[in-house]
């Protein structure tokens, strides 16, 4: 969990966002009803409703207008499609993640990312998040997505399939 100073680092970051032209909606779709990319907006419709956020029951999310595209390493991708209305704030009152890593690669100076090739649509999301998250330089930091490393059969390997008790073929 994130110390309290950081949290409210975020909430403001997410207000000066907001105040910025950043368009977001509270969602009350669950993750069983929004089972893919939020594109046009949740199933619900939630972003014509004008609800409330209110922790505990339910995300904030920011709007991505239809035909809004991105290019990251010579490839322009259409996140409005890819990544649709994406959750900027959870339902258990803590920051996601595509606000957090913005965040805090502004904070820190980062000016170079190494990401595995599977991430280039969350590069491509954060590009556009960027400017309104108050970090034009993580919009115009060096990129650079690498092939992934597979096993004999094919599959990614990462840290995240030891967590799973997956054994790594050798």
């Amino acid at each position: 969990n994130a110390e309290p100073e950081r949290l409210e680092r975020y909430r403001a970051v997410l207000e000066e966002a907001t105040a910025a032209g950043l368009e977001v909606y509270a969602c009350r779709c669950s993750r069983r009803v929004v089972t893919g990319p939020a594109t046009g907006g949740c199933p619900g419709g939630c972003r014509e409703k004008g609800l409330a956020f209110v922790p505990g029951e339910c995300v904030l999310r920011a709007h991505i207008p239809m035909g809004t595209t991105v290019t990251v390493d010579d490839a322009t991708l259409d996140i409005a499609r890819t990544a649709g209305d994406v959750v900027l704030w959870r339902r258990d009152d803590i920051p996601a993640y595509h606000l957090a890593s913005v965040v805090d690669d502004s904070a820190l100076g980062v000016t170079h990312i190494v990401r595995g090739e599977d991430l280039r649509e969350s590069t491509a999301l954060q590009v556009f998040l960027a400017p309104y998250l108050g970090a034009p330089a993580v919009a115009h930091a060096v990129y650079v997505h690498h092939g992934l490393v597979t096993d004999p059969a094919g599959l990614k390997l990462s840290k995240s399939q030891l967590g799973r008790g997956e054994p790594l073929s050798r």
